[in-house]
């Protein structure tokens, strides 16, 4: 004598639908938390001041004011969050080792209802240096020969220096 249980195909296969709804029932009502990275973030510095205000200028190495931001947020914010939404900053007043600038992220429109934003790079590597001008004469000249027909009235130069 066979069990019905054990030997009926279809009460398998509804079971397995069955488990399987209720498993998706239960990810989309639990909302778990998950991970999502957006890239192409641009990082924008603070208290440039403190750099060019004693005569010097910075210049950053690496591309690394261009970030990749990793978030950890529910699942139902992160997919509501967009890479425009997202905030990089790097402040000078906490250059370390005289050329890296912490990167702090922030999602100010999301602010409370995210757990984690982190940039990749963590820092903004830069190089200072003295700013130097110097001054540079400029002059006009024609060189070839035109086409014929064709003639160089004159020539000028708006500034005749220029800073460098």
């Amino acid at each position: 004598m066979r069990n019905r249980l054990t030997s009926n195909i279809g009460l398998k296969v509804i079971a397995l639908v069955f488990a399987f709804l209720l498993w998706l029932a239960i990810v989309n009502v639990d909302d778990p938390v998950d991970t999502k990275q957006y890239s192409g973030v641009t990082v924008k510095a603070q208290n440039e001041s403190l750099i060019t205000n004693d005569g010097k200028i910075y210049q950053v190495l690496d591309d690394t004011n261009v970030v990749t931001v990793t978030v950890k947020a529910k699942r139902s914010i992160l997919k509501n969050i967009d890479r425009s939404d997202i905030s990089a900053t790097a402040d000078i007043k906490n250059l370390q080792l005289d050329s890296m600038v912490p990167i702090t992220v922030t999602i100010p429109s999301f602010e409370g209802r995210y757990e984690e934003a982190r940039a990749n790079p963590l820092n903004m590597r830069i190089s200072i240096e003295d700013n130097e001008s110097v001054k540079l004469p400029v002059t006009v000249s024609a060189t070839g020969t035109p086409r014929d027909g064709y003639f160089i009235e004159s020539t000028s130069v708006s500034r005749r220096i220029i800073l460098r």
